[in-house]
């Protein structure tokens, strides 16, 4: 994990060095929504918002849509449900990775895997030029596959030892 977070910060160093050279500002209204945000605490949540959107969309991949602008996702505030469930839902995850990283390092990687690779496109470290675009879970997506074919390990584990023991017991 060292060596692949070493390369991140390499990766994001030299992303910042060569964007800052460029004049081109902060992407417009109509490209990212949060830059409509009156406040910092509304971008925040909106933000973490979004990344809740992302998890639904992992989880029911509908409705698909190839262009989220400007009013296709509404600002929101500390206050809203969704800003919290999704808040809650990050959060909860987040700690019980850190807490199973010396039990169980496979989920543990692929929680920390997804917030990794989601951490480049949620808007939160700093503003990309668009606020939500289901091309940015691709990569998440698969540590999503990781932990769907992780549950079914267990479930056919779980099984085969039921299976195995209620065969010995009839013969």
């Amino acid at each position: 994990m060292l060596t692949l977070t070493a390369f991140a910060l390499l990766f994001l160093m030299i992303r910042h060095s060569v964007l800052s050279k460029i004049a081109s500002g902060d992407p417009s209204i109509a490209d990212n929504l949060l830059m409509a945000a009156k406040s910092s605490d509304q971008k925040f949540a909106t933000a973490v918002m979004i990344l809740g959107m992302y998890l639904k969309l992992l989880f029911i991949p509908h409705p698909l849509v190839f262009d989220y602008s400007y009013n296709q996702i509404p600002l929101v505030g500390m206050g809203n449900i969704w800003f919290l469930l999704s808040l809650l839902i990050h959060v909860g995850l987040l700690v019980w990775a850190i807490l199973l990283l010396k039990k169980n390092k496979l989920l543990s990687f692929i929680i920390l895997f997804y917030f990794i690779s989601m951490s480049i496109y949620s808007n939160i470290f700093y503003v990309i030029g668009s606020s939500f675009g289901e091309r940015f879970l691709y990569t998440a997506s698969f540590g999503f596959c990781m932990a769907v074919a992780y549950a079914f390990s267990l479930l056919s584990k779980n099984q085969n030892v039921e299976t195995v023991s209620s065969f010995s017991k009839t013969t």
